[in-house]
């Protein structure tokens, strides 16, 4: 019998039986089974197709009992939690806790679905709804019961004397009891980056590099804080209860850096929010738009060109971008003063964030709108079909036949002066630009831009200095399979892109096993040999060889 024939009778099969709601596909669609006559002996055909019947019959039945019992074994017959959630906020509830049962009483912070977050001793704690119950005081304690009734010829109505509650046992705090030795000190916290900073400034201050007056980031500290005040970035306020109770309040702290090191060495201090779990931005917009690496690469590629033509490739830095943003945070942003300022201020001040900061969700927001505008309006550019980080110039250029690169030389001055006075109108901080040339390179995209006359080469700035091998037989070796296939595969995706596929695939391993490790060190050993490989760009004809597709 062919498989074709089997197949059919097995569809058919299922057609012509009841499914797991109840319902028949052929009764829905004829509104009738067929009818098999009992005139005729049955064929081998039909005693085949009633044992397929039978069969998948069978079948569908056995899976309908698995659902019905795997759906039946899922369905939770916990407590109704309809009373929980409908207690308003700041209502007393109880917590059961598996080590000594029902705790509290505890006040709820706040209701999200079928999370009550409640307010323990350790600071606010999220429980689920099963686990909480509304906290009703025994009858009992509102009144005396053994309080003796004095006689008293008028019918007087007696007035419930209220009884004290004990609190309830609260679990002591986390660390170490309070006392004398035990008082809580301030410490910052610091990445392993943030020390090695710090040490090479108390490094270079010993060796006289670094002439600041002060302990090491002092001076730089007391700058950030008074620029960002000047600018009126952020101003400093009092907790005030009324004002500032229903306001969550952030952190905040000081990164500290030493730049210059391969220069001239000296400390920058840079304040960052420290915005995490911000709840209040899920109801504004916090995506702000990059410009693509396919852009970058463009830019790259008519780059040698347009060198022929008398240009120049020139790179602005602009220093602390969100900061100079001219527009304002739409929500109030209150943050705790950095640990390294705590004792210079009056206890309980904070920062009122007024303009965007670093570390803020929608910061990126503000300097897009900034400098899009700026671009747009004031050095008459527009955006590209589809890159909105991708600005071309709007102004005519010469385009007759007898235009030369002297014409073209000037029209650039022309630019390149016009985005000078325009930034220096807006008062845009930035660092000086650099100019690429055979003896100055550029840092680009994290990659070291350099020029042989038309020819331009894009090579990886240091980051393979960080490709190590995978130790095979290391208990770690699926952590360091993680971190040097990251490492490659951002070389990969600057200046390497013949590694990208390798890569690419490393990255699917979940669990890497020995064949996925060999493989993957292969192409970081080539990475490793092939450190000066990188991206290398030619002229291109602008007139008979370029075409836009």
């Amino acid at each position: 019998m062919p498989d074709e024939a089997i197949l059919q009778m097995a569809v058919k099969a299922v057609n012509d039986t009841a499914g797991p709601d109840g319902l028949v596909p052929t009764l829905l669609v004829f509104g009738a089974y067929p009818r098999m006559t009992t005139e005729s002996p049955p064929s081998p055909s039909m005693v085949k197709r009633s044992e397929a019947i039978q069969k998948a019959t069978k079948a569908l039945r056995k899976l309908t009992a698995e659902r019905q019992v795997a759906d039946a074994l899922n369905t939770r017959n916990g407590p109704d939690t309809a009373d929980v959630l409908a207690l308003p906020l700041q209502s007393k509830v109880l917590v059961w806790r598996e080590s000594d049962g029902w705790n509290g009483p505890y006040r709820i912070a706040s209701i999200d679905g079928h999370n009550v977050t409640v307010d323990m001793i350790n600071g606010p704690t999220t429980f689920r709804s099963t686990v909480v119950k509304p906290y009703y005081r025994p009858d009992h304690l509102w009144t005396d019961p053994d309080a003796p009734h004095a006689p008293s010829a008028e019918v007087t109505v007696p007035v419930p004397v209220p009884v004290p509650v004990p609190p309830a046992a609260q679990p002591r705090k986390r660390g170490r009891p309070p006392g004398s030795k035990n008082k809580r000190k301030a410490k910052a916290y610091m990445t392993r980056k943030e020390e090695n900073d710090l040490e090479l400034a108390i490094k270079l201050r010993n060796d006289r590099v670094i002439t600041t007056p002060g302990a090491p980031f002092e001076a730089s500290d007391d700058q950030e804080i008074s620029d960002l005040i000047g600018r009126g970035v952020f101003k400093f306020e009092l907790y005030d209860e009324e004002a500032h109770g229903g306001i969550r309040i952030f952190k905040s702290r000081l990164v500290r850096e030493v730049k210059g090191k391969t220069t001239k060495p000296y400390e920058k201090s840079r304040l960052v929010i420290q915005g995490y779990q911000d709840h209040g931005k899920e109801a504004i917009l916090t995506q702000s738009p990059t410009i693509q690496r396919c852009s970058q690469r463009v830019i790259m590629a008519l780059a040698p060109a347009l060198l022929q033509l008398g240009m120049t490739i020139e790179l602005r830095d602009i220093t602390q971008a969100y900061p100079q943003a001219q527009t304002n945070l739409k929500r109030t942003i209150l943050a705790r003063l950095p640990t390294e300022l705590g004792s210079r201020y009056p206890e309980g001040t904070l920062l009122h964030v007024i303009k965007p900061l670093y570390g803020i969700a929608e910061a990126g927001v503000h300097w897009w709108t900034t400098y899009h505008g700026h671009h747009c309006k004031e050095l008459n550019m527009s955006t590209s079909t589809y890159d909105p980080c991708l600005l071309v110039t709007n102004a005519v250029t010469n385009t007759d036949a007898d235009a030369d690169a002297d014409a073209d030389a000037d029209a650039d001055a022309d630019v390149f002066g016009l985005v000078e006075k325009k930034l220096e109108k807006a008062q845009f901080r930035s660092k000086p630009k650099t100019v690429l040339t055979p003896d100055a390179q550029l840092d680009f995209n994290g990659c070291t831009l350099t020029t042989d006359g038309a020819i331009l080469n894009l090579r990886q700035k240091g980051q393979g200095g960080k490709i190590k091998l995978v130790d095979i037989k290391a208990s770690d070796r699926a952590q360091q399979y993680t971190e040097q296939r990251a490492h490659g595969a951002y070389i990969a995706s600057t200046c390497q892109p013949e590694a990208s596929f390798d890569l690419s695939v490393a990255a699917q391993a979940q669990k890497p096993s020995e064949e996925d490790i060999k493989a993957l060190n292969k192409r970081l050993r080539w990475q490793m040999e092939n450190l000066d490989r990188g991206l290398c760009y030619v002229p291109v004809n602008m007139d008979d060889d370029a075409k836009l597709m």
